[in-house]
C-alpha cells in the first residue's frame, strides 16, 4: 500500500497544524487534487468528528479521516500525510495523531479492504515510529525496503 501511495503521489508532508480542522483538510487534499473526491468532502469528516468525537484516531499517532459521502466520492483512494507535531484532537494525549491516512471508498467492500491494508501497515509501533520520523518520499522508500511494507 505505501509503495502505491508513493507512486500515485498521495504523500504529503507537513510542520502540523494548530487547529485538527485544518489537518484534515489538508491531509483530503491529496485525494482532491486527484480527482478521488469533491472538496467537501473533507467538510463531512470535520462534521463526523464534530458530531461522534475522534472516533477517526485509532491509536495514538494515527488516525484515518473518513466520511460516509458516497456522493462526493469518485474513486476508491487513500492518502498519507505526515505531520512532525501531533495534531491535538482533545486534552487527552492519546487523541492527538501524526499520521493521517484519508480514505475515500466507492463502496463498503473498498473501504473495508482500505481499513485493512492500513491496520496492516501500522500494526507494528516501530513501523509507526519509523513512519512518523520520514520526511520525503525517499524516506518512505527506504521504509518499504527496511520494513518490507
Amino acid at each position: 500500500m505505501l509503495r502505491d501511495l508513493i507512486k500515485q503521489e498521495r504523500c504529503v508532508f507537513h510542520e502540523g497544524f494548530e487547529r485538527w480542522e485544518d489537518a484534515l483538510a489538508a491531509g483530503v487534499e491529496p485525494l482532491v487534487r486527484c480527482g478521488a473526491v469533491d472538496q467537501a468532502y473533507g467538510d463531512k469528516i470535520v462534521e463526523a468528528v464534530r458530531a461522534y468525537g475522534p472516533y477517526i484516531v485509532i491509536c495514538p499517532d494515527v488516525c484515518l479521516p473518513h466520511a460516509s459521502a458516497k456522493e462526493l466520492v469518485h474513486q476508491t483512494a487513500v492518502s498519507l500525510m505526515i505531520c512532525r507535531k501531533s495534531v491535538a484532537f482533545s486534552g487527552d494525549p492519546a487523541e492527538r495523531a501524526r499520521l493521517f491516512f484519508s480514505v475515500a471508498a466507492v463502496d463498503e467492500d473498498a473501504h473495508l479492504e482500505n481499513l485493512q491494508a492500513i491496520m496492516a501497515l501500522v500494526e507494528r509501533e516501530e513501523v509507526i515510529a519509523a513512519l512518523c520520523q520520514a520526511k520525503t518520499p525517499e524516506d518512505l522508500c527506504e521504509l518499504t525496503e527496511r520494513f518490507g511494507i
